[in-house]
Parts: C-alpha cells; structure tokens; sequence
C-alpha cells in the first residue's frame, strides 16, 4: 500500500474543504425564506395554470368546489349549534 505524502494529504483535506464549503452554500441558498416561497408558488401555480400559461378550469373548480362545500358544512355546523 503506497503511503500518502503531506503534500498529497493536504491537497486532498483542501479538496474535501472547497466540496463542504459549497454544499453547505448550496444548502442554505436552498433553504433561504425567499426561495422556499418561490418554489411553494411555483409549484401552486404550475397546479393551476398549464406551460402555455392558459388556466386549468377543471382543477380551478375543484378546488373552488372543495372550498364552498367546506364552508358549507361549517355554516350548516354553527348554525345547528346555535339552535340548541
């Protein structure tokens, strides 16, 4: 087994320094508030609007649907409440 010089070990804990430093620079770019925002509306967004950049009905009305029946048995709910 070939021993490693200084020199050989030192140019290789450099080498294993400048990967960790930039790992960790791409990690906290990745996590930083503004581009964690960015990512959720891009992903909200692409849900609802297609690549041509028309609007997706079906979807938008799902969801449109989902919300006035969740309202829906909510009133329904508080108003059952109030009557007892």
């Amino acid at each position: 087994m070939a021993e490693n010089s200084s020199d050989d070990i030192a140019r290789e804990l450099q080498q294993t320094r400048e990967r960790l430093t930039k790992s960790v620079d791409d990690l906290q770019e990745y996590v930083r508030p503004s581009n964690v925002a960015n990512r959720g509306i891009e992903k909200v967004t692409s849900f609802f609007v297609d690549a041509e950049g028309q609007p997706r009905a079906e979807r938008i009305a799902a969801v449109s649907a989902g919300v006035l029946a969740f309202f829906g048995i909510a009133m329904k709910s508080r108003s059952k409440k109030s009557d007892d």
